[in-house]
């Protein structure tokens, strides 16, 4: 009987098996250490119960007792974590609202109560900043020339290392052979060579490789955890509680994330949340205007790092608070899937057009050979060419010893002929008929094998479902990204400051931090030199830091512009920043579309836009002050583009509504925004206007809020729109604990 230990990791680890059994915890309200063992699929737990949950997917529940369950190999291998507490039961029913849980921890033989720690995410990456500093501090390890006298041995030391390399050591002759130099002569890709000199002036030589790791690596890999880490955080925190009068619980509020509670009891309650466990009705922050009725939800962004979410009503009843995923990297993920479809859609359409394009390495891999019995022959397929063949040409083939085949195709792919078998020694065959051939292969088995007839379509039919495969899993990111309460956070032209109050408009280092900050969309408005390349400013001047002269971007080229101080920067380009929202998930909000008033313009807009891919990742911004033809320009271009339309007046959407309404019904672009906008002393009329939306949000339409940083002014409309707009994020508070 083989034991194993079950490995899972509270940080999001695939759960593995390895050898020796751990401990965990059991007994009644005590710590007993016992035995714990995994044959097969059976497992053993004296009186426990086990929650087996997955970050995406259903949660397995399964009640224990003094003999063993059997566990589905397929829950076993499922990324996730397990929860083990004591096992109460009501008839089939496990009882766990009173079962202190569990985590199982990689490797240790105990476990933890799960009590979720703030310090979790930052100490994580505190470690990993700690491994890159100790990567970028090692010392390279390099020989130091010394020559030896003549009959002296050679010894090793830490700056000698001549006995580690395998060097006899010196002779007792008159000449000697100590070590002259050691020097590196040569390097190929990771590989270094060095030569080493004796005083004799004999050489040999050594290799290493190198395996450092580049800061663009290790980013690279903090990114991934950091993804993963942050994920495992928005599911540890999905709560949901009965209550029964004031209740309070622990739930570390992070800023920057957005929260959803919702009120799923029969009465009315309301909600706050703390700095530490409250006494009596105290509070830090209010979670909505007031008491939140049963089935409504409120969206909220906390301003400060709460403890604890506190809620107050006058009978029992159950809510539940979420965590919102953060949309960043997973349209990151998505972006680069969606690549990835249109690179194999290409490579459909190349192979198509041309077939005899299609690498020979490719068909084999798609299984173009099959032997007589069906099996695949192609570990056993020697490709002799990659190129085109002549007929009337004589090739030569060297067997080994071994009886080979040799066949070919022409340049669609169909079977033309074959050659002959041999026997140990080499032979020769010719292609009789004229033209070119795709392949000449042999095979080094002695059994007959069918090559198929039409490997271009075989290729094809593979290459075509990788693709149906790839489109459903994308599909399914993209209902993952956008599901309820996916609020999408916007950050306008002003950025996020990069320092302080400093605030430039439309500057690429402020796209960046807004990425890094947790936006999902970033604004600019469009502007043009007058060599047409397309800019970002919000103003059609600014003022050069350096001279103090004020430069108008459409007198000057885009050579000159750069050359101009914008707020110690330059003026961003729209391929630029274009390039920074593919790389960090953001999608693009082009304001002031108006600028491109001729198709010129447009034409080098739409280029710099398809250059980077983003076609379904940006917003055209219009007003209804501007002409049909321009937002009819914009579905021209691009039938499936996403327009957000503005009224030109304040407050006032009618018009808007109705524009919105009217390239609805005519079925024109992939998504339209109504543009709302709010204003400090129309908290009343802008949430009517939003409640009056929601059939235009039924349809699909979606709704945009612009804008403020006032929490408190906010709140209310946050669960009636899909687009909040931030802007001028100037208050310190607001930049280390806001909306951002």
């Amino acid at each position: 009987m083989e034991l194993y230990t079950l490995k899972i990791n509270v940080t999001n680890q695939r759960l593995s098996f390895g050898e020796n059994p751990p401990e965990i915890f059991s007994g009644d309200q005590s710590i007993d250490f016992v035995e714990f063992t995994f044959t097969d699929d059976s497992w053993n737990f004296p009186n426990i119960w086990a929650i087996f949950s997955r970050q995406k997917g259903a949660s397995y529940q399964i009640a224990l007792d003094d003999n063993k369950v059997m566990i589905p190999a397929e829950v076993m291998q499922k990324r996730g974590y397990v929860y083990i507490g004591l096992m109460a039961t009501d008839g089939e029913n496990v009882q766990t609202s009173s079962v202190l849980q569990y985590s199982i921890r990689q490797g240790a033989a105990n476990v933890d109560t799960i009590a979720p720690s703030p310090n979790i995410y930052e100490q994580f990456l505190a470690d990993l900043d700690a491994y890159q500093e100790a990567i970028h501090n090692l010392q390279t390890l390099a020989a130091t020339a010394e020559t030896l006298p003549a009959g002296s041995d050679a010894t090793a030391s830490f700056d000698n290392g001549v006995l580690e390399l395998g060097i006899p050591k010196g002779d007792t002759g008159a000449t000697g052979n100590g070590i002259q130099s050691i020097t590196k002569t040569s390097t190929s890709g990771s590989v270094d060579t060095y030569t080493i000199t004796f005083t004799n002036g004999s050489t040999t030589t050594f290799t290493v490789t190198n395996g450092e790791v580049t800061e663009a690596e290790l980013n690279s890999v903090i990114d991934s955890l950091e993804f993963e880490i942050n994920d495992l955080y928005n599911q540890e925190y999905a709560k949901e509680v009965a209550s029964s009068g004031n209740t309070w619980f622990s739930f570390n509020i992070t800023l920057g994330k957005t929260y959803v509670f919702k009120n799923t009891s029969t009465s009315a309650v309301m909600v706050a949340h703390t700095l530490a466990q409250p006494s009596g009705y105290d509070y830090i922050e209010q979670i909505g205007t007031g008491s939140i009725l049963p089935g409504n939800t409120v969206i909220f962004v906390p301003t400060i790092e709460a403890k604890a979410i506190v809620v107050y009503s006058n009978g029992a009843g159950s809510f539940e608070v979420k965590a919102n995923l953060t949309l960043t990297e997973l349209k990151s993920d998505i972006n680069n899937l969606d690549k990835k479809i249109d690179d194999e859609i290409q490579l459909v359409e190349d192979a198509i057009a041309t077939a005899s394009d299609i690498p020979v390495n490719l068909i084999l891999e798609q299984g173009g050979i099959n032997g007589a019995n069906g099996q695949n022959a192609n570990s056993n397929t020697d490709i002799r060419t990659e190129s085109i063949l002549y007929g009337n040409g004589t090739y030569s083939v060297n067997p080994n010893g071994q009886k080979v085949y040799v066949f070919y195709y022409n340049s669609t792919g169909s079977f033309t002929g074959t050659g002959a078998w041999a026997q140990t020694s080499d032979f020769e065959f010719t292609i009789s008929n004229g033209g070119g051939f795709r392949l000449a292969i042999t095979k080094i088995d002695s059994t007959e094998f069918k090559p198929d007839e039409n490997l271009v379509e075989l290729f094809l039919q593979n290459i075509i479902a990788d693709v149906i495969d790839d489109v459903e899993e994308l599909e399914t990111l993209k209902t993952t990204a956008f599901q309820p309460y996916s609020l999408c956070k916007f950050i306008s032209h002003q950025g996020y400051p990069l320092d302080g109050d400093t605030l430039g408009h439309c500057i690429a280092g402020q796209y960046i931090k807004s990425a890094q900050k947790g936006f999902n969309m970033a604004e600019g408005d469009l502007k043009f030199t007058s060599d047409i390349v397309p800019v970002l400013c919000h103003d059609d001047s600014f003022t050069d830091s350096v001279s103090g002269n004020t430069i108008t971007i459409s007198n000057v080229t885009y050579a000159q512009l750069i050359t101009y101080n914008y707020y110690d920067t330059t003026v961003a380009s729209l391929d630029e920043v274009l390039g920074i929202c593919r790389q960090y998930g953001l999608d693009f909000v082009i304001d002031q579309f108006s600028y491109a008033n001729n198709q010129t313009k447009q034409k080098a807009v739409f280029d710099a836009i398809a250059k980077h891919r983003m076609e379904d990742n940006v917003v055209f911004v219009v007003y209804t002050t501007d002409t049909e033809a321009l937002i009819d320009d914009i579905y021209n271009w691009y039938p499936d583009a996403r327009v957000q339309i503005n009224c030109a007046l304040a407050i006032y959407t009618t018009d808007a509504i109705n524009t919105a309404n009217a390239y609805y019904n005519a079925g024109k672009f992939k998504e339209i925004i109504i543009g709302t906008t709010f204003a400090t002393n129309g908290i009343a009329d802008t949430l009517t206007l939003l409640q009056s939306l929601n059939s235009n949000k039924e349809l699909g339409i979606k709704v945009l809020l612009w804008m403020s940083d006032v929490i408190s002014w906010i709140t209310p409309f946050l669960p009636y729109v899909d687009y909040y707009v931030s802007n001028k994020i100037s208050n310190k508070t607001l930049i280390t604990g806001g909306v951002g």
